[in-house]
C-alpha cells in the first residue's frame, strides 16, 4: 500500500513538473512577455562606475523582478481570476460587456455624449475645414474627412447595463456630421455605413475582443476609399478581394483588447475573415497625406498605403510622421507639414468616434494656417 502511494505521488510530481515545463516552450503565450503599455527594464551592463554609484544594483533588482521565473504566468493567472470570477478587466479603461464583448471607456463616453465638443469650437472647426477644402481644390487637391466606426455604436446591445442607464446627450458623431454637411465639406461617415451593413455583411466587421475594425472591415474601407478617390480624379488602384479565408483564431489586432488583458486562456470569438487584396496596375499613382489615429495604423503595418499611393505621409495623431522611405518616425512640424502638403494630391483626416472630441488632433487648424498664409505651391 505504501509503495502504491509513493508511485502515485511520484506520478503526480512528474505530471506537475511537466505542466510547468510547458510554460517554457518557445512560443507558449504564458511564457511570452506581457502585452500593453509596459516599459521593460533592459538587462543592465556592468561597469565600475555603475557599481560604485549604485545604479547597477538598482537596475539589476528591477530587471530580476521582471524576469523572475513564472512571473508572467502568475500575472496572467491573477488577471484570469478577476475576469472569470468577477467579470473585471485588469487593463486600463477596459469594460467587459455582455457575452464577453470588450469595450474601451472612451467609446462608451462618446455613445452617451459625455465628451461633448463646445458648439462654438465645432462651428469654427467646420468653417475652417471649408476654407481648407476650397483652397486645396483650387490647387487640384482633395480633402476627405473620415469618421471611423466605434465599437460601442456598432454593438450597443452588449454594453453593460450601468452604462445604458446613464443620461444620454447629443453624440459628437451626429454634431460633427451635421456641421460639416452644412459647410459642404466632403465627409465619409464610415461609422454609419458600418451600422447599416451590420445585418447583411458576410463576415464580422468587429470582433468580440478587439477595439478596431477587423481586417475584413478595414478591407471594405480601403475599397470604398479607392472608389471615392477615383471618383474625384485622384487616381489610385482599384481593389478586389481574393482568397478570403476564415479563422477562429484572431489575427492581431482583431483581439487587441484581449491581448492587453494578459489572460491565461483565449476568449472565444466568432470566425473572422482575412481577405487577400488585389490592386489593379496603374502607370502613375497619386500621393497622399493621411492624418489620424490608430485606425490607420494597421494599414500602415500591412503596407496598404504603398499599394494604394505612390508616396504617402502618415501623421499618427498629428504628432509623429511615418513613411516607408525613412527608418524611423519624425516629429510633425509646420515646415514638414508644408512640404508634405505640397507633395500630396489628397489629404485624408480620420478619427474614430472615441477621438472626435479631439477634433482631428488640431490638424484642421494646422492646415488652415498654411493655406491662409499662401503656403501651397502655385
Amino acid at each position: 500500500m505504501q509503495e502504491r502511494v509513493k508511485q502515485i505521488a511520484a506520478i503526480g510530481m512528474v505530471s506537475l513538473l511537466a505542466m510547468f515545463a510547458l510554460l517554457f516552450f518557445k512560443d507558449h503565450r504564458w511564457r511570452g512577455r506581457l502585452v500593453g503599455d509596459i516599459e521593460y527594464q533592459e538587462k543592465p551592463q556592468f561597469s565600475l562606475k555603475n557599481w560604485f554609484n549604485g545604479h547597477f544594483q538598482e537596475e539589476s533588482q528591477a530587471y530580476l523582478e521582471e524576469n523572475i521565473g513564472l512571473r508572467n504566468y502568475f500575472v496572467r493567472s491573477r488577471n484570469q481570476v478577476y475576469f472569470s470570477l468577477f467579470n473585471e478587466a485588469s487593463a486600463r479603461d477596459v469594460v467587459i460587456g455582455q457575452h464577453n464583448y470588450f469595450y474601451e471607456v472612451n467609446y462608451l463616453k462618446e455613445l452617451i455624449g459625455e465628451n461633448a465638443i463646445d458648439e462654438d469650437e465645432l462651428l469654427e472647426f467646420s468653417q475652417r475645414a471649408k476654407v481648407v477644402q476650397d483652397s486645396l481644390n483650387a490647387h487640384g487637391k482633395e480633402l476627405l474627412i473620415v469618421i471611423a466606426p466605434g465599437k460601442a455604436s456598432y454593438f450597443p446591445e452588449n454594453i453593460p447595463d450601468q452604462w445604458l442607464q446613464k443620461p444620454r446627450l447629443a453624440r459628437n458623431h451626429d454634431r460633427v456630421v451635421r456641421h460639416l454637411d452644412q459647410q459642404h465639406v466632403s465627409i465619409f461617415d464610415a461609422s454609419s455605413w458600418f451600422v447599416q451593413m451590420k445585418a447583411t455583411t458576410n463576415y464580422p466587421l468587429y470582433s468580440e475582443t478587439g477595439i478596431h475594425w477587423t481586417h475584413y472591415g478595414e478591407a471594405l474601407f480601403l475599397d470604398s476609399l479607392s472608389n471615392y478617390l477615383n471618383s474625384k480624379n485622384i487616381h489610385v488602384p482599384a481593389i478586389s478581394f481574393s482568397n478570403i479565408h476564415t479563422s477562429m483564431v484572431p489575427k492581431f489586432p482583431d483581439d487587441d483588447i484581449e491581448q492587453g488583458m494578459n489572460l491565461l486562456f483565449d476568449v472565444p470569438n466568432k470566425a473572422l475573415a482575412y481577405p487577400q487584396l488585389v490592386y489593379s496596375t496603374l502607370e502613375r499613382k497619386n500621393n497622399a497625406l493621411l492624418i489620424g489615429d490608430s485606425y490607420l495604423w494597421n494599414m500602415y503595418v500591412e503596407k496598404s498605403y504603398s499599394n494604394l499611393f505612390d508616396q504617402f505621409y502618415y501623421y499618427f495623431y498629428n504628432e509623429n510622421r511615418f513613411t516607408y522611405k525613412y527608418n524611423k518616425d519624425m516629429k510633425v512640424t509646420p515646415s514638414l507639414l508644408k512640404h508634405d502638403l505640397n507633395q500630396s494630391n489628397c489629404v485624408i483626416l480620420l478619427s474614430t468616434e472615441a477621438n472626435l472630441h479631439r477634433l482631428y488632433f488640431n490638424s484642421i487648424n494646422d492646415l488652415y494656417t498654411l493655406v491662409t498664409n499662401n503656403s501651397l505651391k502655385q
